[in-house]
């Protein structure tokens, strides 16, 4: 009976989703002081072709690129709602991937403003959206299917060179589902390839080509290693608490996984190794870590809401009651150290 309260409490019903908007404006309205900021050249543009060449052009932090990172934040949210109302790889209707995106994203990724990180999570959701829907059909529209991918990873590798090693995950997925061939493969590569064509055109014919050989040359591991020390005590805190609730959730996804259809165990098993990819490279701190941390909170988030809603017993209880105490927490206090 106590579940059942609770699953209807988490149910994605109109309230619900009125009261994640009102939480997206709370925590975005000036709420986190401006000193938390850490400097856009060293987070997110990087070596990035296409972030420096839009910089010349845009102020990442006027009021509507902010607007537009809010557009995109509540556009994630609801996607991170209706696809799991679509596939239903989470055994209940549920809002709390959203709650808990909307909320992480919002404390760590609002200091650093950039709708260019939302931008990335919206195409790998493409992705991941393209993914599952191909697994209903993979006879008969690998190709498309694969190259519309290699098109948005082709994108998103643009901004960050490390997410490359997402292709390993594709392969291995596409390959699961039986829809990996030799014409479904040169599909992905022309997708893959054609947007630094165009990258390519577009910075030979206004003298910027020095951005695309900058962007492979100064790639390094451990380059971004600088973000932590940044980072304060706080923040730091609040970060090894979503990581101790997301290795919890991950142990206990795991688990339950062998318990779904067939189906919904390969879409689950995408995004645990989607989430496994994205933690390693921002363990290993390459050049661009600033984007891949954006995209591990968006693939954990739906660890954390598949695990959070699976049951409700005491260590579920604590474990919420401490996210949203230190989560409050850390927005009235982002910078003591």
């Amino acid at each position: 009976m106590q579940y059942r309260d609770y699953t209807d409490m988490i149910h994605p019903k109109a309230s619900n989703l009125v009261l994640c908007f009102a939480i997206i404006l709370l925590l975005w309205i000036g709420i986190i002081p401006d000193d938390s900021i850490i400097p856009v050249e060293s987070i997110i543009i990087g070596n990035s072709p296409l972030a420096s060449f839009l910089s010349q052009s845009f102020d990442f932090f006027s009021a509507p690129f902010i607007a537009l990172s809010i557009a995109f934040l509540a556009l994630i949210s609801y996607l991170m709602v209706w696809i799991n109302e679509d596939f239903s790889f989470i055994s209940i209707r549920t809002i709390l991937p959203a709650f808990f995106f909307l909320i992480i994203s919002s404390l760590m990724i609002r200091p650093h403003a950039f709708s260019i990180s939302f931008l990335i999570i919206f195409l790998f959701f493409m992705i991941v959206y393209s993914c599952f829907r191909l697994y209903e059909s993979p006879s008969s529209s690998a190709s498309v299917a694969l190259f519309n991918s290699g098109l948005l990873l082709g994108l998103i590798t643009l901004f960050s060179l490390s997410c490359f090693s997402f292709i390993i995950i594709l392969f291995i997925y596409y390959y699961n589902i039986k829809a990996l061939s030799f014409r479904s493969f040169l599909a992905f590569v022309m997708g893959l390839i054609l947007p630094y064509l165009y990258c390519l055109g577009i910075f030979y014919l206004t003298d910027n080509i020095f951005y695309f050989s900058n962007y492979f040359t100064n790639w390094t591991i451990r380059g971004g290693s600088f973000i932590w020390s940044q980072m304060s005590l706080p923040m730091l805190i609040y970060l090894g608490i979503l990581v101790l609730m997301t290795l919890f959730s991950l142990v206990k996804v795991v688990v339950f996984n062998t318990h779904q259809t067939i189906k919904n165990r390969q879409e689950t098993m995408f995004l645990v190794h989607c989430f496994l990819i994205s933690s390693i490279l921002v363990i290993l701190s390459p050049s661009d870590v600033g984007l891949l941390l954006p995209l591990t909170f968006f693939f954990g988030s739906f660890l954390l809401g598949q695990a959070f809603s699976s049951e409700y017993n005491l260590l579920i209880k604590i474990m919420m009651g401490v996210f949203l105490l230190s989560s409050v927490l850390f927005l009235i206090f982002p910078n003591i150290n």
